[in-house]
């Protein structure tokens, strides 16, 4: 469960249990921002149980946050591969929007890895929760170890869980420096991906740039006032 594995880290743990279900909510059920989505409820009877289905449909031109992919725009839906593949699913068409050229195609049915992205007001809240956000430092000469650490963390595909592995990676290179030193190799891979995921959701969400909103994290992180407001 994503809630289980979220309450490995400290800083979740500052939170009440309202605010917690707040953060693990993955899909949304109601109009916001520049999102705009359909949904269906759909019963079935299992004895005397009733079982809920919730079908998110999200619409052209809506922005949503694909695992790895990052921050992808919804082109259009359609069965592409009826003919070609014998596939008569209908699929989302989407195209990353820091990865130019690239189109990526999935399943409307499976949803698993694919969500909103935050509202404005989510996303300022997200930046605001830095300083009280406390990794846990990891450390470990062996690096399948050090890598499955990370890994775990970076595929919740959490704003704020992907917020936690920038700052654990940010102290530990901070620590680095002063012993005139660089990062490993392992924590700056996933520290960059991290990045990359976060800032730009946090850029598409308050429309600016990866740059400007990295800026702004670093102010939080070193404890500083920004004079330059997101």
């Amino acid at each position: 469960m994503p809630g289980e594995k979220i309450r490995r880290w400290s800083f979740f743990h500052d939170f009440d249990g309202e605010k917690q279900a707040k953060f693990r909510e993955k899909l949304p059920l109601k109009k916001s921002g520049k999102n705009c989505y359909n949904y269906t409820i759909t019963r079935r009877s299992l004895g005397n149980t009733e079982h809920k289905e919730v079908m998110i449909m999200f619409q052209t031109g809506s922005y949503v946050t694909y695992g790895k992919r990052g921050v992808c725009r919804i082109e259009e839906t359609g069965c592409y591969f009826k003919e070609t593949m014998h596939d008569s699913r209908e699929y989302y068409k989407m195209k990353p929007v820091f990865s130019a050229g690239d189109t990526v195609y999935i399943p409307v049915e499976n949803q698993i890895s694919i969500r909103r992205i935050l509202t404005s007001e989510e996303a300022r809240e997200c930046i605001e929760e830095i300083p009280r956000i406390q990794p846990e430092i990891f450390r470990c000469r062996q690096q399948t170890r050090l890598a499955a650490h990370y890994q775990e963390m970076v595929s919740s595909c959490d704003p704020r869980i992907l917020l936690a592995v920038i700052k654990e990676c940010y102290i530990k290179k901070k620590e680095a420096e002063e012993s005139h030193k660089k990062l490993g190799q392992v924590d700056a891979r996933f520290m960059k991906c991290a990045e990359d995921l976060t800032y730009g959701e946090l850029a598409v969400a308050l429309d600016t740039t990866p740059d400007q909103v990295k800026r702004f994290v670093l102010t939080k992180m070193n404890g500083e006032k920004s004079s330059a407001a997101l």
